[in-house]
């Protein structure tokens, strides 16, 4: 039989001072991951008003001012317009775009990525899937795609060839500003 008052005696109960402690570090820790949010939604903010100076605003003035490419400040740093390039292929026109790419010799931008799924203790299972993996009976998923990276440098490449891009590759070409100190 268990005697309730010899557990009582043995659980030790914290002090005020320990739970006021805890009590005050609960707090700070609230107040902190607030001020971290906030600090986020201003980074994130100022990151769209920068990017929207680079990328629209300064370039534009640049360009109405005569055409400038390039200057330099009193202060040092140089400002120069440079291009910007991208693409994205959206789900709707990856069929489009990827036979648009073959049919211009440019399937080798295009990527297989193969997924298998295979649980604990299936390593043999995993080796053999290098060797025959349709043989093997296994679940798999093959994604077709180009990466990213890799289309905003094709892009860029027609692009300075003179080459029109269908839009199913949503191709695009921009003005940047950057800073050089």
């Amino acid at each position: 039989m268990i005697d309730l008052d010899d557990v009582a005696r043995d659980i030790s109960v914290p002090s005020d001072d320990k739970l006021a402690a805890v009590g005050e570090l609960c707090q700070r820790q609230i107040e902190l991951e607030r001020e971290v949010e906030d600090l986020e939604s201003i980074l994130k903010n100022r990151k769209a008003d920068l990017r929207r100076v680079s990328d629209e605003l300064l370039p534009e003035a640049m360009l109405a001012a005569g055409g400038l490419l390039e200057l330099r400040l009193e202060s040092g740093e140089k400002i120069a317009v440079t291009p910007v390039y991208g693409g994205s292929i959206s789900e709707a026109n990856r069929n489009a775009a990827h036979d648009w790419l073959r049919a211009n010799g440019h399937d080798d931008l295009i990527k297989h990525e193969i997924a298998v799924s295979l649980g604990k203790g299936e390593d043999a299972d995993a080796r053999a899937v290098t060797a025959a993996l349709q043989g093997l009976g296994v679940p798999f998923r093959d994604q077709e795609r180009v990466h990213p990276q890799t289309l905003k440098a094709f892009v860029r490449e027609q692009t300075e060839a003179g080459v029109d891009l269908p839009d199913v590759l949503g191709a695009f070409v921009g003005q940047r500003t950057k800073i050089s100190r």
